[in-house]
């Protein structure tokens, strides 16, 4: 970042990106800027405003405004990432909920066939034929 003495009434030379007035208090002067975008501040504004230290700043910075649209996008990324992996999560919950069903089926119907052979406790049904000799 670096620290610009700027007026709004100066002609913008037409290669300087930066505005030239205060993005807080739109005034000129002397003005930090913003190494993301077109924005300026005073020192003392940015320590009103967002508690920030012009003194310790880095030599490279992004104002509260690009930080603020950095944060924005980092969210969206993890809402994303989440997003996906909920999908993923309920579709390997279906594929198996899926399965069960199918396993219970068989199951059943295993069950149904077996319990066609036998009589009410569990023991295979003998024919009355073969008791009578």
């Amino acid at each position: 970042s670096k620290v610009e003495k700027r007026n709004h009434d100066e002609a913008d030379e037409g290669n300087d990106k930066n505005q030239d007035e205060c993005a807080i208090c739109d005034d000129g002067g002397d003005l930090i800027c913003c190494d993301g975008c077109e924005k300026v501040y005073h020192a003392e504004c940015l320590l009103e405003k967002y508690s920030i230290d012009a003194e310790k700043l880095p030599d490279v910075w992004h104002c509260p405004s690009c930080n603020s649209k950095e944060e924005d996008k980092t969210q969206r990324v993890a809402q994303t990432k989440h997003n996906q992996s909920t999908a993923q999560t309920a579709a390997k919950l279906s594929s198996v909920s899926e399965n069960l069903s199918n396993h219970q089926s068989t199951a059943t119907k295993t069950n149904s066939s077996n319990s066609d052979a036998r009589n009410g406790n569990g023991a295979p049904k003998r024919s009355l034929q073969n008791f009578a000799d």
